[in-house]
């Protein structure tokens, strides 16, 4: 996309320029683990990766390291995080700084529930994942209010976001309020089928939002919880940007338009409808999701933030991954490839998923970077690809936010250091049982 303004601002470096000795230390200190393998490479290109063996413009690094980025759906990866899931002993600081290594600085994570006993466990999910902050608060901290974004910036943590991938778990109206005081901000309205509250993009019938979910988004709106309409079918989609009088999210999606017939991107109408009322979509790097056929590399992902920028404008396009840091190494393709091979036939049907999951030039941990430098080559300035990583997100998230407390609503409790709360069994069973964490579902794409 051409961009007259994209020239780097002022106090960020050029392309050409030279890291100074400093910011060289402050990048790799921050990091834990990255490091530049040349003084310079090719007139201001650092080869920062030993593991990618890419090299990255100054600039590019710059604006990673100098910016708040926001992956709005991750499923984290990595053998070692799976196991955090069962032990939080099995995880130390070392695996926190390779998830800040990646260079986000905020993952939402976010599970499914399904069944008649879904709000049960979404009570344990949240209740593991509290007590995980809890027990790992030294290195990461729960994102509960606008403010927690230039904490987790300045205390240099990770930050997660929690969030369900549908909302079957509220039985009523009002589990809007209870789970928001477990620390849920975003709830996506339905996964791939039809529930109570509107229709998924596997549903054989797609009825629009119903008078139950109409109620829901309205609560979500009251009480300063995020709507998420990324798996919802078109009618649910539109339906709900209507009913909804704050922004809307697509946390991981990608455009119809360049992936015809793939009921999981999103219609060039639904994003119209999105960013009318102040909306963000983040683009997934799944394979099957950019583009219908092969090759599919990091070209064909950024002709996507091309197409939200010229319909909508670049401030409605953000990061939505949908996949771990570790997707495109052997053993994750390998198990992926299992877990898919194992799904009835209508899902693989609707998925089409092929060779690979991930993106040639986005399929390891630190793809922001790519993506960094894969957005000057094509003309954004600075402000745009700040926008991109994070602040697009940030924004939008701080709008549905607001106004809770001029609500009347209590306000959220932040999970400190050596913090002793008051327990209730529903909220940190896990902690009081010790270290164990139990499981959590996987990101169901």
């Amino acid at each position: 996309m051409e961009n007259t303004d994209a020239r780097p601002d002022a106090d960020s470096a050029s392309e050409g320029t030279v890291l100074s000795r400093r910011s060289a230390l402050k990048i790799c200190a921050a990091a834990g683990g990255l490091y530049l393998a040349t003084p310079m490479i090719n007139c201001g290109r650092f080869q920062a990766f030993a593991q990618v063996g890419a090299t990255y413009s100054a600039r590019a690094i710059d604006l990673v390291e100098g910016s708040l980025v926001i992956d709005m759906l991750t499923a984290l990866g990595g053998e070692r995080w799976e196991k955090m899931w069962d032990n939080a002993d099995a995880i130390g600081e070392s695996d926190f700084q390779w998830l800040k290594s990646s260079g986000i600085g905020v993952f939402h994570v976010a599970g499914t529930t399904f069944g008649s006993r879904a709000r049960e466990y979404a009570f344990k999910e949240f209740a593991r994942l509290n007590s995980l902050i809890l027990y790992k608060s030294a290195h990461v901290m729960r994102i509960d209010s606008a403010g927690d974004f230039e904490r987790v910036k300045r205390e240099g943590k990770a930050g997660f976001l929690l969030g369900m991938q549908n909302s079957v778990h509220f039985d009523k109206v009002e589990d809007v309020d209870t789970f928001w005081l477990l620390g849920q901000r975003v709830s996506q309205l339905t996964h791939n089928d039809r529930d109570r509250i509107g229709s998924g993009g596997m549903a054989w019938f797609d009825g629009g939002l119903t008078e139950f979910g109409l109620a829901v988004v309205e609560r979500m709106n009251k009480i300063g919880m995020t709507i998420d309409v990324a798996h919802c079918a078109d009618r649910t989609t539109l339906e709900a940007i209507e009913a909804s009088s704050k922004p809307v999210a697509v946390s991981h999606a990608n455009c119809r338009a360049l992936n015809p017939g793939y009921p999981r991107c999103k219609t060039d109408e639904a994003l119209r409808k999105m960013a009318a009322k102040g909306g963000v979509m983040g683009l997934t790097v799944l394979r099957a999701f950019v583009r219908g056929e092969e090759p599919t590399t990091i070209e064909h992902w950024l002709d996507h933030v091309d197409h939200v920028a010229k319909l909508v404008g670049v401030e409605h396009v953000g990061i939505g991954s949908d996949a771990g840091l570790a997707t495109g190494s052997p053993k994750e393709d390998m198990e992926a490839m299992k877990w898919y091979e194992g799904l009835p036939s209508n899902i693989k049907k609707f998925y089409r998923f092929r060779i690979k999951f991930g993106i040639d030039g986005l399929d390891h941990p630190k793809r922001v970077y790519d993506i960094a430098e894969g957005l000057i080559r094509r003309g954004y300035s600075d402000a745009d690809v700040r926008g991109v990583l994070g602040l697009n997100f940030k924004r939008m998230l701080e709008e549905t936010w607001s106004g809770r407390a001029s609500r009347g609503n209590p306000p959220s409790a932040h999970v400190e250091p050596n913090a002793n709360p008051a327990r209730s069994p529903s909220l940190y069973t896990a902690a009081d049982a010790g270290p164990s964490l139990g499981s959590f579902t996987r990101n169901e794409i």
